[in-house]
């Protein structure tokens, strides 16, 4: 889960930068979504930053609420090495 929310951020940003582009140049048209979107005719720009934030934020939240496997492997065993600890000292 945690590649996907990085590969869909990494695509709002570069889309967002693709958007920012094409209203400065004009001719960057062939891949990003923000030039081909009728409804965002003058606000390209204001949207490109928005994608750009959009999938900074998507991309954070990503890495900091869903652990790796590697945390979680390290995470369970210090679990593990705690309930043996508390084991012993019933003893």
């Amino acid at each position: 889960m945690r590649k996907i929310l990085d590969i869909f951020g990494l695509f709002l940003v570069l889309q967002g930068v693709g958007g920012i582009v094409h209203h400065f140049v004009g001719w960057f048209r062939a891949w990003g979504l923000l030039a081909r979107a009728a409804f965002l005719h003058g606000y390209q720009l204001p949207a490109g930053f928005a994608l750009i934030v959009l999938g900074f934020l998507v991309w954070v939240l990503g890495e900091t609420l869903l652990p790796t496997e590697k945390e979680r492997r390290k995470k369970a065993s210090s679990k593990s090495a705690v309930a043996d600890v508390l084991r012993q000292e019933d003893r």
